[in-house]
């Protein structure tokens, strides 16, 4: 962990819910409940520290924690670091949308975000 990890402020945003005991999730897992393209609430973003597999990027959910792919890490930060976009998601007004794609050079699935206002 680097020693300039302690100065983003992102780190000490309080979304006021306590997501401790609450399940991960996949992508895969949104498109299994037939929830892909609808617009989803959110409650919070936060990244989650290296501990060999890279940082990772997570969204509080209803009671659910959704793993995100590590792509998104650039735009969680300018996110975290924005405090109108902070409030936006702490006043329950911010949803995300799940789709997939096929990555032309994996030749697999994948999923994309979008986060809107709601």
């Amino acid at each position: 962990m680097s020693v300039f990890t302690k100065y983003r402020r992102n780190m000490s945003i309080d979304w006021g819910i306590d997501a401790k005991e609450f399940p991960f999730i996949k992508c895969s897992d949104i498109e299994e409940r037939d929830m892909l393209e609808e617009t989803i609430p959110i409650f919070g973003i936060f990244t989650t520290p290296d501990t060999g597999y890279g940082e990772g990027c997570i969204v509080i959910l209803d009671k659910e924690l959704l793993s995100l792919p590590q792509r998104y890490l650039p735009e969680f930060r300018d996110y975290m670091d924005d405090p109108e976009v902070v409030e936006v998601i702490k006043s329950h007004k911010a949803g995300i949308r799940v789709t997939t794609f096929v990555s032309n050079k994996y030749k697999k699935k994948g999923y994309d975000i979008e986060f809107v206002e709601i």
